[in-house]
């Protein structure tokens, strides 16, 4: 076997329509020629952005059946324009059979509904936007959280459930959906997409079932997929950390632009509370702890804290975090566990309210004894609502700007108003049950202060902040390039997301604000591509490295050479040696027919006949290595590598194949078959004859599931799992079965194979592994011209024989 051997053919039908893709055919991917196997970039595709996806097989080419060990294959030069990106895409879920659609849905799949936030939302109208707080903050169904707080980039599934038969009217569905607002005048959280369909109110039946419109939070399964990308060194190594320009590359077309928020309250909307921030540097673990005291602790319970850090550069949140209030007998403390390690170099924050500037107490329609402003934001409580004449409990209330209010059937009335000075309320028709909040045992004053951003990606010397003093002054500050700030009265710094201040003088830190800008992703609505953005890991933004994988280093070196005859040429000991023409032709042969390497000389043995010049001599040295962390684009190997790499060499994460040969497995004859291929049935008294295997070739073989089935004691017909019924055939001949796509003889068994002693009914069965792997390859086209006029990627098919 030699590099001749090692061919990828092309898919039964390319193209970009739902049925491109199927089994391997006979058309070879030509090493060299252009677009043979994705199409051009078009302009319109320049201009709007563009998903192509194709499918491949890297395949063993001989007549014979001998081994290719670990083949692999991996992206060896990447593309050249910065607005296109390609990715090889590994996944379990593609076979032979899979098509364009399939390999969508693989790519759009990683995300589920999760865990159940809140069960009968009220009902949403086609293309609503909007889902009320009211809904998430009542009515929470055993096992729900009292009080649901979405938060800015969160995405949620809005799912219609419920059990029996499907119901015509209101199918059972799921719109996954991010959250891009808080609406604080109406209490509602925006977002999109809008819903394309209606979800029932919360009182209609569906087989006797009500509430049936649920919010939940997303699950993400780990790695339905892994993504091999291509980048360069950006400093030279030789040891075991490379230095790469990206460790995350984007699977589809984004723009990026530039999101304001104004007038933020570090303290939350609507919310006059001032928390404490505790910050921690990351650490190799996921828990971290706050001390804290008794009357701190209890707070917690009715105030869960929130918590930010992140994870491969995006903002995580309690969301993925579990806190709990601990007590080990000596300490009290706020214990957090993280659902991921947070990325090292970062920071992990959690903010809290502390008992030393509040005190939870119930407030009343007359002063308390010792009388107490509240701090607006922290009500919670309960309420009644008439309905036929009979007090009914019906739930917790809301907090507005105007008042607090309730929700029944009947709809949403205000209750109550808030005299939040004084402490008190005044009740509306008598609703009130329960009535609790903060009272501000001091107001927070301090010279200092810290609290965190929640966007993942700020423009830093976009950052204004302002607060006013004790003495009623104002003072204000902007942020620089370096996360540095200054200004009149103020000075501090952006570590991460987390904002640390200095005041010359106490200031009202219920007064401090800030305005940022973030840089965003618009991400490409779900009919452009076939695939919902939101269903993609990070929208689409993917790790390319990753522990216990492997990638190639190589660095390569060319230099134009001309036809002469016995003519030498000095390279690089231990590289790969080749000969280029003007049309990307290979000169190699297994003969050495134009030219000879030993050592670091080239010999040319030709005029180059039959090939068009310049001819380009090009020597790479590369090699593999294995990955054990990636911490942002830091790249840790298990050991030192053996050649030096400059900064511009490539490293590509390699996808591994496996040993690559055609073969049989299990062949074995089974008393009955009723189509159930993952099952047999009894051992049948007929055998095969060892000494006489079934005979396959790598060039032919398929990956299928067989079985010839005995319709009497001497004939059978040959089915696939797949294929179905292809054959017919009889023990008393030699049976060759061919392709119907490629005419192929796919496998052969010898008559002396089969023996005698079958009966009708009985069958033979075994499985047929092919000296090919289908593999996936996706380039996004993001919109944009370059001044690149033509491009190109180089894939690599490498083993050992």
């Amino acid at each position: 076997m030699n590099r001749s051997d090692l061919k990828i053919f092309k898919p039964e039908s390319l193209g970009q329509t739902d049925d491109a893709g199927g089994y391997r055919s006979k058309n070879e991917v030509v090493s060299g020629k252009l677009s043979d196997l994705l199409t051009p970039i078009s302009d319109i595709d320049h201009a709007q952005s563009a998903l192509d996806m194709v499918k491949f097989y890297p395949t063993v080419d001989t007549p014979d059946a001998q081994l290719l060990q670990d083949g692999h294959v991996f992206i060896s030069q990447p593309l050249t324009d910065p607005k296109v990106t390609a990715l090889l895409i590994e996944s379990d879920a593609l076979s032979d059979a899979s098509t364009l659609a399939d390999m969508r849905e693989i790519l759009g799949s990683a995300v589920t509904p999760g865990l159940r936030l809140r069960t009968g939302l009220s009902g949403l109208s086609k293309n609503q936007n909007v889902i009320s707080a009211i809904d998430l903050e009542t009515g929470a169904a055993q096992g729900e959280p009292s009080r649901v707080s979405l938060s800015i980039g969160q995405i949620v599934a809005i799912c219609v459930e419920y059990d029996g038969e499907e119901d015509a009217t209101w199918p059972r569905r799921n719109h996954y959906a991010q959250i891009t607002s808080f609406d604080t005048a109406q209490r509602l959280w925006v977002f999109e997409p809008a819903i394309a369909w209606p979800t029932p109110e919360r009182d209609t039946l569906i087989n006797g079932q009500s509430k049936c419109s649920v919010l939940r939070c997303i699950s993400t399964a780990n790695e339905t997929f892994k993504a091999h990308g291509v980048s360069k060194l950006t400093a030279p190594s030789s040891g075991q950390t490379l230095q790469v320009a990206a460790a995350q590359q984007s699977l589809l077309p984004m723009i990026n632009t530039e999101k304001k928020h104004l007038g933020q309250n570090p303290n939350g909307a609507q919310s006059d509370i001032v928390r404490t921030v505790a910050q921690f540097s990351a650490t190799s673990s996921s828990t971290y702890r706050v001390v804290v005291d008794a009357l701190t602790l209890d707070l917690l319970e009715k105030y869960p804290a929130t918590v930010s850090y992140t994870k491969g550069g995006e903002l995580k949140t309690e969301q993925d975090a579990l806190v709990r209030a601990e007590y080990d007998g000596n300490e009290r403390y706020i214990q957090l566990v993280l659902a991921e390690l947070a990325d090292a170099g970062s920071f992990v924050s959690v903010s809290y309210i502390s008992a030393d500037n509040y005190e939870y107490r119930e407030i009343l329609t007359t002063a308390n004894a010792n009388p107490l402003a509240i701090a607006k934001g922290s009500l919670q409580g309960t309420f009644d609502a008439f309905a036929g004449g009979t007090t009914q409990y019906v739930g917790q209330i809301t907090e507005r700007d105007d008042g607090v209010y309730g929700s029944d059937g009947n709809g949403t009335k205000r209750i109550a108003i808030i005299d939040y000075a004084a402490g008190t309320y005044a009740d509306i028709n008598n609703r009130i049950r329960s009535l609790f909040g903060l009272a501000v045992k001091s107001m927070p004053t301090a010279t200092e202060a810290r609290f965190v951003l929640p966007f993942s990606n700020v423009v830093l010397d976009s950052l204004y902040v302002s607060v006013t003093t004790a003495t009623n002054t104002q003072l204000s500050a902007s942020g620089d390039n370096a996360g540095v700030i200054s200004g009149s009265g103020i000075t501090g710094s952006v570590s991460g997301n987390v904002v640390e201040l200095t005041f010359s003088s106490p200031v009202k830190l219920s007064t401090l604000s800030y305005d940022v800008t973030e840089l965003v992703s618009l991400l490409p609505p779900p009919d452009r591509y076939g695939i919902n953005p939101l269903r993609v890991p990070k929208g689409g933004l993917v790790d390319i490295y990753r522990p216990w994988g492997v990638v190639c280093l190589s660095d390569l070196k060319s230099q134009l050479i001309s036809p002469v005859n016995g003519a030498t040429h000095t390279v690089r000991a231990n590289s790969r040696i080749d000969i280029l023409d003007a049309n990307q032709q290979s000169l190699w042969t297994a003969t050495g027919t134009h030219f000879s390497y030993s050592g670091t000389t080239v010999t040319i043995k030709s005029d180059f006949a039959g090939f068009t010049g310049p001819f380009v001599l090009t020597d790479n040295v590369s090699e593999l290595a294995l990955v054990t962390q990636v911490v942002g684009n830091e790249v840790s190997l298990s050991e030192p590598l053996a050649n030096t790499y400059p900064a511009g060499a490539t490293v590509a994460s390699v996808q591994v194949l496996g040993d690559l040969q055609a073969r049989i497995v299990n062949p074995r004859v089974l008393s009955s078959f009723n189509n159930n291929w993952d099952n047999d049935s009894a051992l049948a008294e007929a055998k095969l004859n060892p000494d006489f295997p079934i005979e396959t070739s790598n060039n032919s073989a398929i990956n299928e599931d067989w079985a010839l089935i005995m319709t009497s004691p001497t004939a059978f017909r040959c089915i696939g799992r797949r294929f179905g019924q292809l054959q017919t055939g009889d023990t008393l001949n030699d049976f060759a079965l061919l392709n119907p796509k490629t005419g192929d003889v796919m496998f052969t068994i010898p008559v002396e194979a089969f023996g005698s002693g079958y009966n009708a009914g009985e069958v033979i069965r075994f499985q047929q592994v092919a000296a090919s792997r289908p593999a996936m390859l996706v380039r996004a086209t993001n919109p944009g011209h370059s001044n690149i006029t033509q491009d190109s990627l180089t894939l690599a098919f490498r083993g050992n024989a």
